[in-house]
């Protein structure tokens, strides 16, 4: 998916965040076309993250978040109520680390198993706007245990109205996005999932 020619915006911090699952595909339609990104299985796909504090899904490759493990700045409240962490990037701010510790006991159905700190290399670059979401496609193992195994989810989004949800990349043209970042009015995750 190479970059249009619209007004570069700049990354947002997007604080700490909830990890969905691996990102295996994004189709948004872009001036009348249809654009198709498909990662493969056997090259590890981006992970997809939810911000709650900027209400936006995020996805890039995993190496960007930290090995998973306690981090200080947490009161033992905190840590107890988030139940051992959540994979969290971004300032560790130990009320924004808590609010995605929630969600993600919310949207996987069980507590968070470590907390992870991590950069995005690419935060000062410029972003350009790839086209309006059509659908994308993840894999997680929501509502199960970790070991019995995964689904893939598929979402369709809005193409009218004010729901619609747009997809944004890094400004590296011709090579593999490093950080998607997906918006939307409306977008939100909670217990059932993505949705707007």
């Amino acid at each position: 998916m190479a970059p249009r020619n619209h007004k570069p915006k700049k990354l947002p911090d997007p604080k700490s965040l909830s990890e969905l699952g691996p990102l295996l595909e994004l189709r948004v339609k872009e001036r009348g076309r249809t654009l198709q990104h498909r990662w493969d299985r056997s090259d590890p796909p981006p992970m997809l993250y939810w911000s709650p504090s900027k209400r936006m899904l995020f996805a890039m490759p995993a190496s960007y978040v930290g090995p998973v493990r306690r981090l200080s700045g947490l009161s033992r409240q905190e840590r107890l109520d988030m139940k051992e962490g959540v994979a969290a990037t971004g300032a560790m701010n130990p009320k924004e680390t808590l609010e995605a510790g929630r969600l993600y006991a919310k949207f996987h159905a069980r507590p968070a198993t470590g907390l992870a700190k991590g950069k995005i290399p690419t935060r000062d670059e410029r972003l350009a706007y790839v086209g309006d979401g059509v659908h994308l496609v993840y894999e997680s193992d929501k509502w199960k245990q970790p070991d019995e195994g995964t689904t893939d989810y598929i979402h369709h989004l809005p193409l009218s109205g004010s729901d619609k949800v747009s997809f944004n990349r890094d400004w590296s043209f011709g090579a593999e996005p490093r950080v998607i970042f997906i918006s939307g009015p409306r977008l939100t995750v909670n217990e059932r999932g993505i949705i707007w």
